[in-house]
């Protein structure tokens, strides 16, 4: 199965994206080296077509730009996307990183990490001492108020500073290398990390925990979680209303924090490092095709609308 990958311009994208960040993920695929995905360069030679999706908020104008890509007018039923936008229409079939349960479709969506480029050498030297550093704190969480429930939380730091630090941050994009290194930092320090919802369900803290060697605790009623990992053998899941129950939580774990840490490393390498993740991609969109019902017909125009119906109504009931 060939795969061309094509970056969406949007009617705004953040400054790092565009094409080169497409070609980065074909990178990653042609460097798997895996026999039945394969990575080509146009699409005639393509049997699917990852369109590439900006990480920023879609808004109506959006269905136009998606109407002009001459490969979904040609081809709409060889096209997929790789999203890594918060909480997104999920329009496009393919794999997402934020989509919530509200808007995941089976038939449509598969959820997985955030398909990005590994270029942050910072988290990179961090991850290669996972297993060389000894954890002091039961549990830690550092990030901004992007949800409520990460607002709770804070309402914790002094409660339950005895467990590990709690620390509230003013910068969301813009942090400075040493905001970024001690963030890792504290995750090494801690046997249990708090993955609070911010914007979207899910983190790319999630991630990044697994990929340290530690045990994510996930704090998110509408996360999606990606298929694969067997979840429940190296993380905890508790419910957004039930966050007093963390420490009782916690404590009843702290014996097999460990060995929950390094479950999570290993489940990390096997589906979501820069050496697998878009080979788990690939089957995510082959499995896509798989489960297609006779008859299927995509049709975008109806399917943006209904997503941003069903987007309002989520927001009204927030």
């Amino acid at each position: 199965m060939n795969f061309l990958f094509k970056f969406v311009e949007g009617p705004r994208q953040d400054w790092w994206e565009g094409q080169s960040w497409a070609d980065q993920l074909g990178d990653l695929l042609e460097a798997a080296d895996h026999p039945r995905y394969r990575r080509v360069r146009s699409a005639k030679d393509a049997g699917r077509i990852v369109l590439v999706e900006s990480v920023l908020r879609k808004d109506w104008r959006y269905l136009k730009i998606l109407q002009s890509q001459p490969e979904l007018r040609q081809h709409p039923y060889r096209c997929f996307t790789t999203s890594c936008e918060d909480d997104p229409l999920g329009v496009l079939p393919g794999c997402y990183a934020g989509i919530s349960k509200d808007r995941f479709d089976s038939a449509r969506h598969r959820a997985t990490c955030y398909l990005r480029p590994p270029t942050n050498h910072l988290k990179t030297q961090a991850a290669a001492r996972w297993d060389r550093v000894e954890p002091v704190h039961v549990l830690s969480f550092r990030g901004s108020t992007s949800h409520r429930v990460r607002s709770r939380l804070f309402a914790k730091q002094d409660e339950w500073k005895h467990l590990g630090p709690i620390r509230r941050t003013t910068r969301l994009w813009n942090h400075t290398d040493e905001d970024v290194s001690t963030y890792f930092e504290e995750m090494l320090a801690s046997k249990f990390v708090l993955c609070p919802r911010g914007f979207a369900p899910s983190s790319h803290r999630l991630f990044e925990v697994m990929q340290l060697g530690r045990v994510p605790v996930i704090l998110s009623d509408s996360w999606a979680p990606p298929a694969g990992p067997v979840w429940s053998h190296f993380s905890l899941s508790i419910p957004e209303d039930s966050i007093d129950d963390i420490p009782a939580v916690l404590d009843a774990h702290l014996h097999r924090a460990e060995e929950m840490g390094k479950v999570a490393r290993a489940e990390w390498e096997q589906w979501f490092s820069p050496e697998r993740c878009m080979v788990v991609a690939a089957s995510a969109i082959e499995d896509i095709l798989l489960s297609r019902p006779p008859g299927y017909r995509e049709d975008i125009s109806r399917i943006f609308f209904e997503a941003l119906s069903r987007s309002v109504k989520i927001l009204s009931r927030a």
